[in-house]
């Protein structure tokens, strides 16, 4: 578990110290080190793979809550997170799904910070002091009455066997309203070897399918939202708000914007990528300085090519407007993610890219991308498609984000050598991986394959005019 641990704490957008102690023996185990820990900190989280009754965090948890020092430097009450008591299944799904994981400790550390012992103390006292000596009912100590709290739950294609990535959506079993409890089959995926179904693990009501049928959908995919319930009281809901308004303060959230992540409410995503031959774009790129005009970028032909496949296709040309794909064909503008200090991303805007020639649109995108490393910022209410690549870090492949207005977003990984299979003698070829995001509402899968494959002939035919 400790390299689950490690993943969730580097995962955590926040500033806070967090001590990870692996223990290297259980018997006896060092007391000494976690006790120490818990009087800096003031918490205490046991991840385990073992049972969660009679377990060794169990044991953990009883013995230093045992020292009354210790117990009162307790800022939360200890937790737990660990498989449950039941067996584990030969099924890989039913494997992982008992296991600890990243989503379960990432909400075990934010309970912790969010709660106080003094607020579960109170509400253990609330929930069990009943003055039964008492005839007057009024001097009864009664436990507050428990409200239902609603949540949204994304459930993901969970991981289906060692090496299945993708799967494809075969039948689809609960509609978008039905009541489902926890361990109803959701739908069911085909993968190379079997048909898994897909199970709910919450009680709710089924607000959102986020795939259809016969599509493909890969590992950690969302696939369906669901409203789930459960209750709370009134008085710990009011406690655990107040806390994490103070937790809250120690994040310094990077990465996309407020307004770009409230834009992402609604979107369809989808992804399909290609792989395309880089030979065309490195020779035109030398070629390029011999003729004294300066170097052009390969990210610049990259793009040009885009643009014409963008004209070809009118929907990757178009972008969303109050809810409706808004198509100009006087105007369209070009979007190229630029990274800046801080691990803020911003867009360098093309703007009407279809009416310039090659020249301009080489000049048009050296501008867009010096403004947006100097902080200026352009509009992008009119930005159709977005290009993204981490060619420096020599990134090869990764799924973008489309954020609207654009309706996708594509990127274009580092080059790699691969066999030629054309080859009599053993040759290699330069490629790179095409990874395109598209809005699934605006855009069907063949569309997008129909496009993707525009942009890989351009690439693959490129040559300076």
């Amino acid at each position: 578990c400790v390299e689950l641990v490690e993943e969730t704490i580097a995962s955590m957008d926040t500033k806070l110290s967090i001590e990870c102690i692996d223990l290297r023996s259980i018997a006896p185990w060092d007391r000494e080190t976690i006790a120490t820990s818990v009087k800096k900190t003031g918490r205490l989280l046991v991840v385990q793979e073992d049972n969660i009754t009679a377990s060794i965090g169990q044991m953990i948890v009883a013995d230093l809550c045992g020292e009354q020092t210790l117990l009162s430097s307790l800022k939360s009450p200890p937790a737990i997170v660990s498989k449950g008591d039941v067996h584990v299944g030969f099924n890989p799904v039913y494997e992982y799904a008992v296991l600890p994981d990243k989503p379960r400790i990432l909400a075990a550390i934010e309970h912790l910070l969010a709660t106080t012992l003094k607020t579960s103390l109170e509400l253990v006292d609330k929930a069990v002091h009943v003055n039964t000596g008492a005839q007057n009912s009024e001097q009864s100590h009664l436990m507050e009455p428990l409200k239902m709290q609603e949540s949204k739950k994304v459930i993901t294609v969970p991981i289906l066997g060692e090496g299945i990535r993708v799967a494809r959506v075969v039948s689809i079993l609960k509609q978008e309203g039905d009541s489902i409890k926890a361990d109803d089959a959701l739908c069911e995926v085909e993968t190379d070897k079997a048909v898994f179904p897909i199970e709910s693990d919450v009680d709710g009501v089924l607000k959102e399918w986020k795939i259809t049928e016969d599509e493909e959908v890969k590992v950690g995919q969302e696939l369906l939202v669901v409203n789930s319930t459960s209750t709370s009281s009134p008085d710990s809901k009011l406690e655990v708000m107040n806390d994490s308004q103070v937790s809250a303060t120690l994040k310094d959230p990077v990465g996309l914007s407020t307004e770009a992540i409230h834009q992402l409410q609604g979107i369809i995503p989808a992804t399909i990528d290609m792989t395309c031959r880089w030979e065309a774009v490195r020779d035109a790129r030398l070629r390029s300085k011999e003729l004294g005009e300066g170097t052009v970028s390969t990210l610049t032909m990259a793009a040009w090519e885009v643009l014409k496949a963008m004209q070809k296709h009118e929907r990757f040309a178009s972008y969303v407007r109050s809810g409706e794909l808004v198509h100009d064909t006087e105007s369209v503008d070009l979007g190229v993610a630029v990274a800046l200090p801080g691990d803020v991303l911003e867009t360098a805007v093309v703007k009407e890219a279809n009416t310039l020639q090659w020249a301009q649109f080489r000049e048009s995108v050296n501008q867009a991308l010096k403004r947006a490393r100097k902080g200026e910022v352009a509009s992008k209410n009119k930005v159709a498609l977005a290009i993204s690549s981490m060619g420096t870090y020599n990134v090869r492949s990764a799924i973008p984000v489309v954020v609207p207005p654009a309706v996708a977003t594509l990127f274009i990984g580092s080059p790699y050598t691969l066999p030629d299979p054309s080859s009599s003698d053993s040759s290699t070829m330069e490629v790179v991986s095409l990874v395109l995001t598209f809005d699934h509402r605006w855009v069907n899968g063949v569309g997008a394959a129909a496009f993707l494959t525009d942009v890989r002939k351009g690439i693959e035919r490129f040559d300076l005019i």
